[in-house]
């Protein structure tokens, strides 16, 4: 058996697009005594209806009809049995995203405002209590608000009171 379809490229690219393009007209060759089947099945039953068409007659009368059709035209019918496949229910495996909620205590300063402050985000009156972030840095500290805002204060306008046992609560996926 030759090949349908020749080069003299040798790449590797090459070679595996031929070699697709070869295993593609098989599968399509493999097909056509189907094919020819069908267009047999397809012209009988033309036939068929048609003349079902211009005379109806009785059941016993169309099996007649049927016969003689079938021996005129020397058409073979053949009795096809085809196994239809059941559904069957199938697991399968599907991944679901979890969220978890993880729960973390952190010891955090807790520290008295000295002076009032205003900021962007963050404005804070004389011995308001806040909850130090972050002091990464020397001169300004990452600090929360009690009522939510939170910002950059400076440290030299906080005096530390105490440390609190704050529960974290993270999602995780």
């Amino acid at each position: 058996m030759e090949p349908l379809v020749e080069s003299t490229d040798y790449g590797k690219d090459e070679a595996k697009s031929l070699l697709q393009h070869h295993a593609r007209f098989e599968e399509i060759k493999s097909y056509s005594a189907d094919i020819e089947r069908l267009n047999c099945l397809a012209a009988f039953m033309t036939k068929v209806a048609n003349q079902h068409l211009d005379d109806p007659t009785s059941t016993s009368d169309k099996q007649a009809k049927y016969l003689s059709i079938t021996e005129a035209n020397d058409i073979e019918v053949e009795k096809e049995i085809l196994e239809v496949p059941e559904l069957v229910k199938v697991e399968e495996m599907v991944e679901k995203e979890v969220i978890e909620v993880v729960e973390e205590e952190r010891r955090i300063l807790q520290a008295i405002g000295l002076f009032g402050y205003s900021n962007n985000d963050l404005v804070l009156k004389k011995n308001d209590t806040v909850l130090v972030l972050d002091q990464s840095n020397n001169d300004l500290w990452n600090v929360c608000a009690i009522h939510g805002s939170s910002g950059y204060f400076p440290k030299n306008r906080l005096q530390v009171t105490s440390n609190k046992v704050i529960i974290l609560k993270k999602w995780k996926q």
